[in-house]
């Protein structure tokens, strides 16, 4: 049977129906080396992040540079090399990508929701010339879920049915430990973990914490406590 931890993955990342027409069509050019995602906070940037990074490993299948910057530049687009990095700065890299249409690069990007991914392609078209490669709505995610863009990804960069396995292995415990653990963990998860410190009775029973960001019914409940956090997930993350 396969293994629960791939082996390819890089392990230091551990930080209704639905069709791809219908979250908006993907423009990816697959053999291109350097990937950016550009991410608005709070909208599964680190998702898309680590999803690219994973693709593009296997893809390679080697070591592969992914890491965070604060500015892309144009010693980024020069280099040549094969690499995922990930921003916050929006401006900066609408004016280092201007004019840069036939670049070496897939740009992707995260948004709030629909509306907000049109308006910001079409600010990137009229400011850069230039249009995403997919710009992913977290009101989309939260409703098709992390386990449905894992294929959307991995179809578009033609992954095999055995990687496209393999990243969602990897993306199975990764998702729990992002979400229920270390300094960006659920913001409701952290104050049932408050409340527990304090001897709250509510943190035993958290659908009836009032407190809470997320009702228990919400397509972006956490459902961390439903965990056994200490052993079974890390054993496998």
């Amino acid at each position: 049977p396969p293994s629960p931890h791939p082996t390819r993955l890089h392990a230091s990342l551990l930080g209704g129906s639905c069709t791809e027409r219908s979250m908006g069509a993907m423009d990816v050019r697959p053999n291109r080396t350097l990937t950016i995602s550009l991410g608005m906070s709070r909208t599964a940037s680190t998702f898309q992040f680590v999803v690219l990074c994973q693709v593009m490993r296997l893809k390679t299948n080697a070591p592969l540079p992914c890491y965070f910057k604060r500015r892309v530049t144009h010693d980024d687009l020069a280099s040549g090399r094969t690499a995922v990095l990930k921003t916050h700065n929006f401006n900066a890299t609408i004016e280092t990508l201007r004019g840069q249409a036939s670049a070496d690069v897939n740009l992707f990007i995260t948004a709030r929701s629909r509306s907000h991914a049109q308006r910001i392609t079409e600010q990137f078209e009229r400011r850069a010339r230039l249009r995403p490669a997919y710009v992913q709505a977290y009101d989309d995610f939260t409703a098709f879920g992390w386990f449905h863009y894992a294929g959307v990804y991995a179809r578009q960069f033609d992954l095999s049915q055995a990687e496209e396995r393999e990243l969602k292995q990897f993306l199975r415990y990764w998702v729990v430990v992002r979400r229920c653990c270390g300094r960006q963990l659920s913001q409701d998860y952290r104050a049932i973990l408050k409340a527990k410190t304090v001897g709250n009775p509510a943190a035993d029973h958290p659908e009836d914490a009032a407190a809470l960001a997320h009702t228990f019914e919400s397509e972006d409940y956490n459902d961390c406590h439903i965990y056994n956090l200490g052993s079974d997930i890390h054993q496998h993350a």
